[in-house]
Protein backbone atom coordinates (compact mmCIF):
# COMPACT_ATOMS: atom_id res chain seq x y z
CA UNK A 1 0.00 0.00 0.00
CA UNK A 2 1.54 2.91 -0.98
CA UNK A 3 1.77 6.01 1.85
CA UNK A 4 3.91 8.56 2.84
CA UNK A 5 5.29 8.18 6.21
CA UNK A 6 6.50 11.94 7.16
CA UNK A 7 2.65 12.91 6.02
CA UNK A 8 1.37 10.31 8.63
CA UNK A 9 3.63 11.79 11.57
CA UNK A 10 2.55 15.26 10.71
CA UNK A 11 -0.93 14.38 10.89
CA UNK A 12 0.04 12.39 14.67
CA UNK A 13 1.60 15.77 15.79
CA UNK A 14 -1.19 17.50 14.44
CA UNK A 15 -3.56 15.09 16.55
CA UNK A 16 -1.42 15.54 19.33
CA UNK A 17 -1.53 19.63 19.70
CA UNK A 18 -5.04 19.34 19.38
CA UNK A 19 -5.20 17.19 22.15
CA UNK A 20 -3.12 19.68 24.11
CA UNK A 21 -5.54 22.21 23.63
CA UNK A 22 -8.64 19.22 23.97
CA UNK A 23 -11.62 21.07 26.50
CA UNK A 24 -12.58 17.82 27.92
CA UNK A 25 -10.97 14.44 29.05
CA UNK A 26 -12.55 12.69 26.52
CA UNK A 27 -11.77 14.52 23.34
CA UNK A 28 -8.08 14.44 24.47
CA UNK A 29 -8.33 10.60 24.44
CA UNK A 30 -10.02 10.68 21.25
CA UNK A 31 -6.90 13.20 19.83
CA UNK A 32 -4.15 11.05 21.17
CA UNK A 33 -5.50 7.72 19.72
CA UNK A 34 -5.72 8.95 16.49
CA UNK A 35 -1.79 10.15 16.67
CA UNK A 36 -1.42 6.92 17.67
CA UNK A 37 -2.38 5.25 14.99
CA UNK A 38 -1.04 7.47 12.67
CA UNK A 39 2.12 6.87 13.83
CA UNK A 40 1.40 3.25 13.14
CA UNK A 41 0.35 3.82 9.75
CA UNK A 42 3.38 5.24 9.31
CA UNK A 43 5.78 2.34 10.66
CA UNK A 44 3.45 0.18 8.37
CA UNK A 45 4.14 1.94 5.59
CA UNK A 46 8.30 2.00 6.47
CA UNK A 47 8.04 -1.57 6.88
CA UNK A 48 6.11 -2.07 3.57
CA UNK A 49 9.03 0.14 1.43
CA UNK A 50 11.50 -1.90 3.37
CA UNK A 51 10.20 -5.14 2.35
CA UNK A 52 9.78 -4.45 -0.96
CA UNK A 53 13.58 -2.66 -1.53
CA UNK A 54 14.37 -6.21 0.30
CA UNK A 55 12.50 -8.09 -2.74
CA UNK A 56 14.12 -5.99 -5.40
CA UNK A 57 10.86 -3.86 -6.05
CA UNK A 58 10.37 0.25 -6.13
CA UNK A 59 8.66 1.57 -3.31
CA UNK A 60 5.04 2.70 -5.17
CA UNK A 61 4.78 6.04 -5.74
CA UNK A 62 3.33 8.06 -3.00
CA UNK A 63 -0.40 8.99 -3.09
CA UNK A 64 -1.17 12.26 -1.08
CA UNK A 65 -3.74 12.03 1.38
CA UNK A 66 -6.80 13.53 -0.22
CA UNK A 67 -6.73 17.62 1.19
CA UNK A 68 -4.03 19.61 2.18
CA UNK A 69 -6.42 22.38 3.13
CA UNK A 70 -5.99 22.90 7.25
CA UNK A 71 -9.47 22.56 8.82
CA UNK A 72 -10.24 21.40 11.97
CA UNK A 73 -11.11 18.18 12.91
CA UNK A 74 -14.60 17.90 14.92
CA UNK A 75 -15.18 15.06 17.00
CA UNK A 76 -18.70 14.50 18.12
CA UNK A 77 -20.05 12.48 20.52
CA UNK A 78 -21.47 8.74 19.88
Amino acid sequence: MPGDPEECRRQGRECVRLAQRATTRQIRKDYLALAHTWLQLAAMFESDDARMKNWGETPSKVVPLASRRRRPIKLRAV
